[in-house]
């Protein structure tokens, strides 16, 4: 009866403990691929010399839209390469996407509803065509594109950011990089 008694005490303390930790490593990996899309979609850029967008929308990726509703918050991502200026011929190309409830249910991501970047991997701004949103450079000091991932009962969110530059980063909003180098800027 005691060894019984003293399961159920262990039991009944660790429980609690295990949900905050399921719920806080839903929020790294959504986090974490939110990180490596966006570096994806930004080396895209690079590798294929013309812009590519990072969308949020509220419909599965297609592989040939006639357009994106981009959705801030929405359930899928998605990574487009745009046509080349010069050639009117060809569609936008979908690269990459995913859907946010398959990888943490109930986690939750504030933002844009889309960011672009351009042929040399930075931020930039404009409508892309295809798409119903526009990309806007970030403003601020130092100028960052955030993103914060949460879940309800969760205790630690985490921010993914995107510098002017294009520089991705992932970090703890409860935390200040002046003394932890896993800390946001403020």
């Amino acid at each position: 009866m005691i060894t019984v008694a003293l399961l159920a005490i262990l039991l009944m303390v660790g429980v609690p403990s295990m949900a905050d930790w399921v719920r806080n490593s839903r929020i790294r990996t959504i986090a974490n691929t939110l990180q490596d899309t966006l570096r994806t979609a930004q080396a895209e850029a690079v590798a294929r010399s013309r812009q590519t967008v990072f969308v949020f929308t509220d419909s599965p990726p297609a592989t040939a839209p006639a357009s994106v509703a981009a959705k801030a918050g929405g359930k899928y991502w998605a990574v487009y390469a745009m046509p080349a200026m010069t050639d009117s011929s060809e569609s936008m190309q979908l690269l990459t996407g995913g859907n946010v409830s398959d990888l943490g249910a109930g986690v939750t991501i504030t933002g844009a509803a889309a960011l672009c970047f351009s042929s040399n991997g930075r931020l930039t701004a404009g409508a892309a065509t295809g798409l119903s949103a526009s990309c806007a450079v970030p403003s601020g000091t130092p100028p960052l594109q955030s993103f914060t991932v949460t879940q309800t009962g969760a205790d630690r969110p985490l921010r993914v950011t995107v510098g002017l530059s294009g520089q991705v980063r992932m970090c703890d909003p409860a935390r200040n990089i002046a003394n932890s180098p896993d800390g946001c800027t403020s």
